[in-house]
């Protein structure tokens, strides 16, 4: 318990004042004519020892009474924060500095990083030197810096202006995780551990959310905490996100990009943004943001050619000028390299003349049966269409597998030679397709048509309007039917609720499965028009999930791979500053690029031939404004009582307690009415009493 007053401590011994009075003004008797029988009854022993217990709940009243009133004004609170943070000499101390994107939001003239720098700076004059230092910047959780034997704050504030904010997210339970693994090596030592960080919540449990980052320090008893938050209210609307949501990207066809924004401040803000793609803005619209909170915005735009095409979304500059720009790379596929498999080529025949159709992107089409199937290197290909098979040899599907895993995407038709057990056996258990359950024919005028379909969905979107799609339906005389499960989604189906078409997702990839198959005797659906239009999109939606991943984070290893029928040689990644470096060749035909510092484009080239390219972000997490405020700390400073001392960074390079106590001054005060109002009663009643006893 301490006190914010202490000095009214001193007016304790007042509260004797109410004995004092008690033991001067005890009553004294007067001699009074009273007949026998009255006297004797003023002297009944329960009225006396009735008006003794009266005054001595008085007494026990007025002197909690004042005793009540002299510790409100001295304002009592109780705490579990360290009262001070002063460093002996010898001590170990860990300094953890946060240097990630947030700490660099701008106040007064100072980002924060500075103000946390300064305020370190002033920290020292607690330090009896010489002690150990090592230094962990967050960012970077893992590296300890070793400042070694300091006799000075000069070597410190040298140590720690060598730090600037780094394009990454700060991670402060992993650097106590550091602090804990490298403590190990002093189990004796005395340790003291300074965090200067705006504490992000995100930055507090990156690793384990369900564990507190203190939780090891229990049972150290000799480690000391001093956390400086340094966090500033401050203007900033930044882009945390770039959505690209499901859609068939093709050359002169539109394509939807969706910046998110996120809001930082008290109030809702109205705020521009703007795209840029290859250098060239092509939108710009305003965006009501929500107070604290985030929102997004369409754009629509089409592209003119093929390639890795690059771009960003950009909002005017604020606070945190970090995050006011996000990149983003599309990729507009020049081919699509597809494989058909089949009993037979002229089995696939339709296949292919369906996808040669001169309409939007080129196919690269391969054809091979079931039995040479296994010959064949997967990664050459963006899709494989599967149409009348049911069998494939089990040491095969392991390949499929990790092709599906890759993002390759999977197109099956079945047909008159499948079984459906085979089927099943093939399809259903090892790739989660629909299991074929019965098959329904028909004939003559008794045919099923296309009913209800997912108009948003990219297969279907823009594809007909309601009208035409009843009229102009083909006839399915043969209808395999497929059951579904939570794990499948129906895309369309038949006029009788029956599926037509079902999207199963596999690894990182996707399977979308027909029930029906160009033939003759099963349907009329591939003398359509409707059949090479559905037959591409399904293709090239399928072929879409097998690029490359072109989004990171800085900081991240990027990994890519070229299929063997790409000529690459001599790869050289030009990072966004226009550094040249060579990216790390991994076994097979991968590579690995580890340098990724700065936010930005990064193109891979081969000779004079841009073969790739991604693109590079400050974290998502960096993004969010959620940070810590007086109820967290409360809770930091309840895991280790009176182990941790919470001091704010003020500017003008001071630090000053955060009030995180709990104070009592309103309690004492509602006590000491309530006291009052019982001495009230129980000497009015006690007067009253006392007036009878002596005025009979």
């Amino acid at each position: 318990m301490s006190f914010v007053n202490p000095f009214f401590l001193f007016f304790l011994p007042l509260a004797a004042i109410p004995v004092i009075i008690h033991l001067f003004g005890r009553r004294r008797f007067q001699t009074v004519e009273f007949s026998s029988i009255r006297f004797l009854k003023q002297l009944e022993n329960d009225v006396i020892r009735r008006l003794k217990l009266r005054q001595i709940i008085l007494l026990i009243l007025r002197t909690l009474l004042v005793l009540s009133i002299i510790l409100a004004f001295a304002r009592p609170y109780r705490t579990n924060f360290a009262g001070d943070f002063t460093i002996r000499r010898g001590t170990i101390v860990y300094l953890i500095l946060d240097c990630s994107v947030s700490m660099g939001k701008a106040v007064e003239g100072q980002n924060l990083l500075e103000i946390a720098q300064n305020s370190l700076q002033t920290a020292f004059s607690e330090i009896e030197f010489p002690v150990t230092v090592h230094l962990i910047d967050a960012t970077e959780p893992k590296v300890i810096r070793d400042v070694g034997f300091v006799k000075n704050s000069a070597h410190l504030k040298r140590a720690i202006d060598g730090l600037s904010i780094k394009p990454l997210a700060a991670k402060l339970d992993v650097a106590l995780q550091t602090v804990m693994e490298n403590m190990e090596k002093y189990p004796e030592a005395s340790v003291a551990v300074w965090i200067a960080s705006d504490f992000q919540k995100s930055s507090w449990q990156t690793s384990v959310p369900t564990i507190n980052p203190l939780q090891p320090f229990r049972e150290k008893l000799g480690a000391r905490f001093l956390l400086l938050p340094v966090n500033r209210e401050g203007y900033n609307i930044g882009i945390s996100r770039i959505e690209i949501p499901d859609q068939i990207v093709e050359a002169g066809k539109s394509a939807t990009i969706r910046p998110v924004l996120t809001n930082w401040t008290p109030g809702s803000v109205e705020s521009p943004v703007s795209l840029f793609i290859e250098g060239e803005r092509v939108g710009q619209s305003v965006v009501s943001v929500p107070r604290r909170g985030s929102a997004d915005i369409s754009f629509e735009w089409t592209s003119q050619s093929a390639g890795y095409l690059s771009g960003f979304a950009e909002t005017p500059d604020d606070d945190l000028p970090l995050d006011n720009r996000r990149y983003f790379v599309m990729n507009v596929p020049d081919s699509i390299r597809i494989l058909i498999i089949g009993q037979n080529l002229s089995d696939a025949r339709y296949f292919i003349k369906a996808l040669e159709a001169k309409n939007g992107s080129r196919f690269d089409i391969q054809f091979t049966t079931e039995s040479q199937l296994p010959a064949e290197n997967l990664r050459k290909y963006d899709a494989l269409l599967f149409g009348d098979v049911d069998r494939i040899p089990e040491t095969f599907r392991e390949n499929i597998g990790n092709f599906l895993d890759s993002g390759g995407g999977l197109i099956v038709f079945p047909g008159e030679h499948c079984q459906p057990e085979n089927f099943n056996r093939t399809w259903s258990e090892p790739f989660d397709l629909p299991k074929w359950r019965d098959t329904r024919k028909s004939s003559g005028d008794s045919y099923l048509k296309l009913g209800s379909l997912k108009s948003g969905h990219p297969v279907f979107r823009d594809l007909w309007q309601k009208k035409e799609r009843l009229e102009n339906s083909p006839r399915f005389f043969v209808v395999p039917g497929f059951l579904t499960d939570e794990n499948q989604t129906i895309l369309a189906g038949f006029d009788d609720g029956t599926p037509f078409l079902i999207e199963t997702i596999g690894g990182t990839g996707l399977i979308l499965t027909f029930a029906t198959a160009p033939n003759p005797n099963w349907t009329d659906f591939q003398l359509t028009g409707l059949f090479p239009t559905l037959v591409r999109r399904a293709a090239l939606y399928a072929a879409g999930k097998n690029g490359q991943r072109t989004s990171y984070f800085c900081g991240d290893t990027v990994r890519f791979e070229f299929a063997g029928t790409q000529n690459v040689t001599n790869l050289v990644v030009a990072t966004p500053t226009g550094k040249e470096i060579h990216p790390r060749r991994d076994k097979g035909s991968g590579f690995s690029f580890s340098d990724c510092a700065t936010a930005g484009i990064y193109r891979v080239a081969s000779g004079n031939r841009r073969v790739f390219s991604f693109a590079a972000n400050i974290p998502e997490s960096e993004c969010i404004g959620e940070f810590f405020d007086e109820g967290d700390f409360r809770e930091i400073g309840d895991f280790l009582p009176s182990r941790i001392a919470v001091y704010e960074a003020e500017q003008g390079n001071e630090s000053l307690p955060m009030n995180l106590n709990r104070e009592y001054t309103i309690l004492l005060l509602v006590i000491a009415i309530i006291i009052a109002a019982l001495e009230t009663y129980i000497g009015r009643i006690n007067r009253v009493n006392i007036s009878e006893e002596t005025n009979p």
